[in-house]
């Protein structure tokens, strides 16, 4: 979170951890998928590739706070009541998508320039989602780390803001050890879900 310059107040940063973590190096369910697509981007980058374009689609964890999750014994099914209960207690857990580009877009042909990946390409991969689902999005200028100051959008959904997307702060594409422009986004799908009209249904 520090190499994402999160603020120490950023949700991002309210984690759920995990009892009995795979490794100690991460005790805890994500809350944006950036972090491990800058990884992948990096291990990319170390192993020789220029041009990278790389996108996840997984479920993000925000933490309930006040909710204990409780722990029955084994010999016997919970009932109704104790499984609603145990459904209660589980995180918010919505699906996201994330994606990462840097180098060229277009690679130079024989009768074609080469077009390097900007800024508005990390904006029209949200707007590709929208317009396969029959959603409209709309845009406005926003400051939100990771992302420069001066080139990231806030995705905007029925008035919420539901994603951003735009170029990395320069610091944090060199923190991760990335050259060169970074672009990048994220963006709430279940929201998307739930406003396309021929796949979800307003609550």
């Amino acid at each position: 979170f520090d190499k994402l310059g999160l603020a120490a107040d950023d949700a991002r940063r309210d984690t759920v951890l995990l009892a009995n973590p795979l490794s100690s190096e991460q005790p805890a369910l994500t809350s944006t998928l950036l972090v491990g697509l800058l990884r992948s981007t990096a291990l990319n980058v170390s192993r020789g590739h220029d041009d990278i374009a790389l996108f996840e689609v997984a479920r993000i964890f925000q933490p309930k706070h006040g909710v204990e999750a409780p722990i029955y014994g084994v010999d016997r099914r919970p009932s109704e009541a104790e499984y609603a209960a145990l459904n209660e207690a589980l995180p918010i857990q919505p699906h996201h998508a994330s994606w990462v580009m840097l180098g060229r877009a277009v690679r130079p042909g024989i009768n074609a320039e080469g077009l390097d990946f900007v800024w508005s390409d990390a904006l029209a991969v949200a707007h590709d989602l929208a317009r396969v689902l029959n959603v409209e999005l709309t845009v406005e200028a926003a400051q939100y780390a990771p992302y420069h100051p001066g080139r990231c959008a806030a995705l905007k959904l029925e008035g919420q803001i539901i994603g951003y997307a735009g170029e990395l702060d320069p610091r944090i594409s060199q923190a991760h050890g990335l050259p060169g422009r970074v672009m990048a986004g994220e963006i709430n799908l279940d929201a998307l879900f739930v406003a396309a009209p021929e796949v979800g249904e307003k609550p």
